[in-house]
């Protein structure tokens, strides 16, 4: 049933993977995950249809280009995996998530094809397995709010729905520990944990009843989500989405908002909010890397200095850079 498909990954892929992906690209994967049959031995090529995905997802129809040129870029992306071996040796592995992408012009649809090595974790699954509904993930508008929607979903069927992060453990959990965007627990509480927990409890089935930060101090070096099981039937159809020419506007609100306060206190201004409403076409790491950017390098003139930054992308170099030291960490880390 499309209207009530179900996401199923290993335990291994969401606790142990460690993978960047934007908004966009985590949509595709779960979208083309969800079209896996239980009886499935091996991966087909699936057909995914870019408008039934934009309208469940909610979003824009700009969303119709971009689509085709993510799923281009996943078959660049790899991403690291760790686990043990028999004789409890530790296993480095480096996976993509697509072996084959193509977009036909004029079908509007994307045919894609799994990497044959993600079987393990994808095909078969008897044990140590987590599954839930893909309309509860699709309408999510900040791309780690479903990281930490799988990561928790994993604890659900504990005594206790409970689960406690070490943050440098979290940092590694969404490769942002290089990251000067969330370089501070204070950037990575409002830009990713409030967003994460505002978005589950509005999207899914499960509600943040509590968080807690321990700290060291006064310095915070872990939190605690405590959650319980919403009681929502899961032959409820997805709510009616906007058509695509009619984004959400609630939800693009909250993503503008929630960028918005990476700004510098001293000029959240509305003219500033402005401009940065008219980039939510790129995704967040690009938006908040240049805001602090433009926080960093401009003297007295900020919003014209944050107006070309977004432009011309003067971030891009540190963001390039950012992805340089992460992927010789990972290099030094297999070898």
């Amino acid at each position: 049933d499309k209207t009530n498909s179900i996401v199923k990954k290993s335990n291994d892929l969401i606790e142990k993977s460690r993978y960047e992906l934007t908004l966009t690209q985590q949509r595709l994967i779960l979208y083309t995950i969800a079209h896996i049959k239980i009886s499935d031995e091996d991966f087909k090529t699936y057909d995914i249809p870019v408008s039934e995905l934009i309208e469940k997802a909610g979003s824009s129809d700009w969303l119709y280009s971009e689509l085709k040129k993510e799923a281009e870029n996943l078959l660049k992306k790899t991403f690291s995996l760790e686990t043990m071996s028999e004789d409890n040796q530790k296993v480095f592995t480096t996976l993509a998530w697509f072996s084959f992408v193509q977009y036909k012009e004029g079908s509007g649809t994307l045919q894609v094809h799994f990497d044959p090595h993600l079987k393990l974790y994808l095909l078969q699954l008897k044990e140590r397995f987590t599954t839930y509904m893909l309309k509860y993930v699709l309408p999510m508008r900040h791309p780690y709010s479903i990281r930490i929607y799988e990561l928790l979903k994993q604890y659900e069927h504990f005594e206790k729905q409970e689960r406690d992060f070490d943050l440098k453990e979290f940092k590694q959990l969404l490769m942002i520990e290089e990251k000067p965007a969330y370089k501070l627990y204070g950037d990575i509480n409002r830009g990713i944990l409030k967003p994460a927990i505002k978005e589950i409890n509005k999207h899914t089935d499960l509600k943040i009843t509590k968080f807690e930060e321990r700290k060291r101090s006064r310095k915070v070096i872990g939190f605690t989500f405590h959650f319980k099981t919403n009681q929502i039937s899961d032959s409820e159809p997805i709510q009616e989405q906007p058509q695509p020419s009619e984004p959400a506007k609630e939800s693009v609100n909250e993503r503008l908002e929630a960028l918005f306060l990476n700004v510098p206190e001293k000029v959240q201004t509305p003219s500033v909010k402005n401009i940065v409403s008219t980039f939510l076409n790129k995704d967040d790491d690009y938006i908040i890397s240049n805001i602090k950017y433009a926080s960093e390098h401009s003297d007295d003139n900020f919003v014209g200095y944050l107006v070309e930054s977004l432009n011309n992308d003067y971030a891009k170099d540190v963001r390039d850079q950012e992805a340089l030291v992460r992927e010789k960490e990972l290099q030094d880390k297999q070898q």
